[in-house]
């Protein structure tokens, strides 16, 4: 369903966040130099994705299960405060157990004069596809707790997360695209194209999302 996504306004809580801890560590000027600095390293890098289109948060490269620890589930807590608090201050730190993953990823850093390009990219990852819950607030765990949530399909693809950054303005595109399989056995083609920005402290994530069974 190729639309942009018109975020409700829990859903756009989840988006933000989602996003937003995503953007650690990218944000920042390079080394001044007029030729590339390259440097590529392997993580385990992990993060929520929402569907809006269809009600779905895509946990990738570690299960819901593994993520939703009391730590997590106190951090989410904090955040949600923090936000419902106007955003004053720094916000809570994410547990350093919430960003490891699963699966190897590479992330290769470009820097040009002060201009930065972030590459992340991951291989057959695991993703777990939760249908949301039907209740207002709440962040990953937290939205994927109530009635109507659920595992809605399961299975390895892959993402990748380009980002541009100079001074106070960042763009770049976040993509997750792969077949994954419901505990009923069907099979859907599933993606999620985010186009993010954020221009002096504004953030902004849209883009379209796919889910088509197969046959």
């Amino acid at each position: 369903m190729d639309t942009s996504t018109t975020f409700r306004p829990r859903t756009a809580r989840v988006v933000a966040v989602g996003a937003a801890l995503t953007l650690a560590g990218t944000l920042g000027a390079g080394p001044a130099s007029a030729s590339p600095v390259v440097s590529t390293t392997v993580t385990h890098e992990t993060f929520r994705l929402v569907d809006e289109d269809h009600g779905i948060l895509y946990f990738v490269n570690k299960s819901r299960a593994d993520l939703c620890t009391p730590e997590r589930l106190a951090f989410e807590v904090a955040f949600e405060a923090w936000l419902d608090g106007g955003a004053v201050g720094d916000p809570p730190v994410e547990p350093a157990s919430s960003q490891q993953g699963v699966a190897e990823v590479r992330r290769t850093t470009r820097f040009v004069d002060s201009r930065e390009l972030l590459t992340v990219v991951g291989k057959d990852v695991p993703v777990e596809a939760w249908l949301l819950d039907g209740e207002e607030g709440g962040l990953d765990c937290t939205a994927t707790d109530g009635p109507g949530a659920a595992l809605f399909a399961s299975g390895p693809m892959d993402f990748s997360d380009v980002r541009k950054v100079s001074d106070t303005l960042l763009t770049g595109s976040i993509d997750l695209a792969g077949v994954i399989a419901a505990p009923d056995g069907t099979r859907w083609n599933a993606g999620v194209h985010y186009i993010v920005k954020l221009v002096n402290g504004r953030f902004d994530v849209k883009g379209p999302t796919r889910l088509v069974a197969l046959g």
